[in-house]
């Protein structure tokens, strides 16, 4: 069976503005059975998970549910972060934040005070920061910007209070907004900035403290008419006290923006049903293209229009339309050195593939996901390459139905490509989730791909397996204050003969507490499964992954957390054994200004059932199939304190590779110019030494990049990638400009070229307008 490792290169001249994907093979036949060693790593595992038993307590964290009153407001709230209003004048105090950094057992050094008002159109927010002096710490004037390591204040909320889902929004000193969703809880946690929506914010910088107010237009959020609570939580990074404090307290061993950890908002009155929720965001855009690979350079011309729909059924769903859409405005993939064998993942960064994108893609693990939207909009073409496909239109449903359950609905349909023999495909998947109690929810879907043929002239060869069709169930059980979670799930082809070599199986258990994490998981995929619109690299293989590590917490000096931790990989084929493994020793530290290092010892087995060339130089030899290697190599990292205008981090990797050696180095810099943006250099060198007749080479990545925020509506970015084992040059330049919420006029500019000799390989100028129309 074959088996194929992806290098991800940008080539503006696809008409979707996406990526082209250059394809290297790698074969990797499995032909072998599942050793007894799977009962020693089980034996091992109970005996760890016997000694984190000995500690069960979260530490003196008290989690009783807090609660804030939303009340009714009787005049209008001015916009300007002052807090000069009444309604905040007369509102009670809101609980004090607690440490959740460097510690969890104090109160914050320097409090916030937060208040909630409402009228029959808006959710409004004040709150009030006080500081240590009047250095913030800001990245940049962009939206939607990271928190590590600057000054922040956040609010999420739950409206249907199933601790599963939530939105957020926050807002930093220079009154920069940012939103997004959060989803899960424990080790299935997921935060992101991907959701955009219409709501405003504002900040104020007074004499010793900084304050804001949001307003939240309820056409923004789902929620059930007649609610009288909602789940919230808000918390703080305040860089000069070198603290993190939170509403609603959460031990440190959880991540701060946790949603089993929240407090209760109570409404004055129930909610009233909103009123219609409609958005129009059509967009036109210009894009100049030259191909000097394919056609000499010829300039080519090609405008585009289509748009998006936002329809709201009712306050609790909502439809997604799109016709034609365009993605050239998306930030490019940020290259990596692949040494290993097989396909890497690179998260999918186009805005309608990524809103309520948990509902779909939560299934699975990393490595083993039945849906991955990437897959949509890229065809082979007849070379064998992959190539980029146009999408004609597509719809979404996504929402609560009831206050349990659930439910996302997606269709896509692409452009057929006669020349290159591609079919139009549809591409559908059906997600729906319950709610069982706490944070824990049972969920199944079923994700089909099905080719047509055309007709006429148009009929497309589709080969024995025009369809295929994946469905399953996830349970995820999630004990109160995460201290256990349990992962299990079991999917299935459908389109095919029923049987376990067309069947996916995983389970992963995970104990958290305050000094001890230690976790089991294991996987089967059968040999024969094949999940067309998933992320599955490799197939016919059970693989395991025990993890324990200790957590110590001093009560002074530099150290903020340290402890050593202990991790095996495993992969056992069929009828074979154990064809992979590492073995991993590591000793982590976290300080008390926010700097990390950590060290590592690694001892790897590799059973090469395919012959592998890991340089991708051309005449290199490769290494022969059938063949095994032992090797171990040491790692250390460094991560300095991200709140100083110079940053950086830095990796080395030493030891034996294969048969060989290999010496590698990565890491970035960054100089922030604040509030205006950041220069930075990220880069790697790995240098591999494999004795004759194989290979020597070094592998060049490095990628300068450029951030600049005139403003808070005008952005520009510069990001060169030089990447020597693709043989690629890429430079990408884009311009944003906001001119009102949720609508942009972007410009972008992009050039490939082969590094020796210099050559132009493609070119792209690509204007876009986009505007954000409430119906």
């Amino acid at each position: 069976m074959l088996q194929h490792r992806y290098l991800q290169i940008v080539l503006p001249a696809s008409s979707q503005g996406s990526v082209r994907l250059i394809r290297l093979n790698c074969r990797n036949a499995f032909t072998t059975k599942l050793s007894s060693h799977v009962s020693h790593y089980l034996t091992r595992l109970c005996l760890l998970i016997a000694l984190c038993g000995i500690q069960t307590v979260l530490g003196q964290v008290d989690l009783t549910p807090r609660k804030v009153v939303v009340r009714q407001l009787d005049q209008p709230i001015v916009l300007d972060g002052k807090l000069d209003e009444a309604i905040w004048r007369t509102a009670p105090a809101s609980d004090p934040y607690m440490q959740t950094f460097p510690t969890d057992s104090v109160e914050g050094k320097y409090q916030s005070q937060f208040y909630l008002a409402y009228d029959s159109d808006n959710l409004y927010v004040g709150f009030l920061c006080e500081s240590k002096g009047d250095q913030y710490v800001v990245n940049s004037l962009k939206r939607d910007y990271s928190g590590g390591g600057i000054d922040l204040w956040t609010i999420w909320i739950d409206t249907y209070s199933t601790a599963t889902n939530a939105v957020f929004f926050g807002l930093n000193p220079e009154g920069v907004e940012r939103e997004g969703y959060i989803t899960g809880a424990g080790d299935f946690f997921n935060f992101s900035t991907s959701w955009d929506n219409v709501w405003k914010g504002e900040a104020y910088v007074g004499d010793g403290y900084w304050s804001g107010e949001m307003i939240i237009p309820f056409k923004t959020l789902r929620f059930r008419e007649g609610d009288t609570t909602w789940r919230i939580n808000t918390y703080r990074f305040d860089t000069q006290a070198n603290e993190r404090t939170i509403w609603q307290p959460v031990p440190q061993n959880q991540i701060i923006a946790s949603l089993g950890f929240g407090g209760q908002m109570i409404w004055e009155e129930p909610l009233e049903k909103p009123g219609p929720n409609i958005a129009l965001i059509p967009y036109t855009a210009m894009r100049m293209t030259q191909d000097f690979e394919e056609d000499s350079g010829v300039t080519a011309w090609s405008p585009t229009v289509g748009g998006d729909a936002k329809i709201g059924l009712g306050p609790s769903m909502n439809l997604d339309l799109t016709i034609n859409p365009d993605f050239s405005q998306v930030d490019v993939d940020v290259q990596v050195t692949n040494l290993d064998r097989f396909e890497i993942f690179f998260p999918e960064r186009r805005q309608f593939f990524l809103e309520n994108a948990d509902v779909f893609s939560d299934y699975g693990f990393s490595r083993n996901r039945p849906f991955f939207s990437r897959r949509i909009g890229v065809a082979t073409d007849t070379s064998g390459s992959l190539i980029s496909n146009p999408i004609w239109f597509g719809a979404r449903v996504t929402g609560n139905p009831s206050p349990k359950w659930r439910l996302g609905a997606m269709s896509i349909q692409t452009a057929s490509d006669e020349p290159e023999e591609i079919a139009s495909t549809n591409y559908s998947v059906l997600s729906l989730q319950r709610s069982l109690w706490g944070l824990s929810r049972i969920s199944a879907f079923a994700v089909s791909k099905q080719a047509f043929q055309g007709s006429g002239n148009g009929m497309i060869d589709l080969g024995n397996n025009p369809n295929n069709l994946v469905g399953g169930v996830d349970l995820n059980l999630i004990s109160p204050s995460n201290v256990w979670s349990l992962k299990t799930f079991a999917h299935q082809q459908l389109d095919d003969s029923i049987s376990a070599q067309t069947f996916s199986h995983g389970l992963r258990v995970a104990y958290n507490v305050r000094n001890w994490q230690a976790s089991w998981t294991h996987e089967w995929i059968g040999e024969e499964y094949d999940a067309e619109v998933g992320f599955v690299p490799r197939v016919g293989v059970f693989n395991i992954n025990p993890e324990l590590q200790y957590k110590m917490y001093p009560k002074s000096g530099a150290i903020q957390q340290h402890g050593p931790g202990a991790r095996v990989q495993a992969t056992f084929l069929p009828e074979f054994g154990k064809s992979d493994h590492q073995y991993r020793l590591f000793y982590e530290f976290r300080l008390m200004n926010t700097a990390r290092v950590s060290a590592a010892v690694s001892q790897q087995f590799t059973y090469l059932t395919d012959e592998f060339e890991p340089t991708n130089v051309d005449g290199a030899v490769p290494l022969p199939a059938d063949s095994g290697y032992t090797y171990t190599s040491f790692n250390a990292s460094f991560q300095s304190d991200r709140r100083k205008l110079f940053a950086y981090n830095i990796e080395a990797n030493v030891g034996e590779f294969f048969n060989g050696s290999r010496y590698g180095l990565q890491g970035s810099l960054s100089y922030r110019f604040q509030p205006f943006g950041s220069i930075a250099l990220s880069g790697a060198v790995n240098h591999l030494e494999l004795p004759a007749p194989h290979q020597q080479a070094t592998l060049w990545l490095l990628g300068p990049r450029l951030d600049l925020t005139v403003s808070r509506k005008i952005f520009f970015t510069a990001f060169v990638q030089y990447n020597s084992q693709a043989d690629n040059l890429n430079i990408n330049t884009r311009l944003q400009w906001r001119f009102r919420p949720v609508s942009d006029l972007f410009l972008v500019y992009s050039d490939n070229y082969l590094p020796q000799p210099f050559k132009t390989k493609n070119r792209a100028i690509i204007a876009k307008l986009t505007y954000w129309l409430n119906v």
